[in-house]
């Protein structure tokens, strides 16, 4: 039986402050082949910024990511 991942993108923001952070969410379902979610999931992260700068963002975003994608890695593998 074949089954989609779809992904929502909830937040992807800067949030200032005494530390900076950068941060990610997004909902995760996995659904059948008639559109029936089977199970869903919110994943979200933050990273801390040490400067304001595009550079410093580009990497903290990055970092935030590659969390959220091993994360949603084992919980797709476990949901099999």
């Amino acid at each position: 039986m074949r089954h989609d991942l779809l992904i929502d993108l909830r937040r992807f923001e800067i949030v200032l402050g005494t530390q900076p952070r950068a941060i990610i969410s997004f909902s995760a379902k996995i659904v059948d082949q008639n559109g029936q979610v089977k199970v869903a999931k919110i994943l979200d992260d933050s990273e801390e910024m040490t400067s304001l700068t595009p550079p410093e963002a580009a990497a903290a975003f990055d970092r935030a990511f590659g969390a959220l994608a091993r994360e949603l890695v084992m919980w797709v593998a476990a949901t099999d």
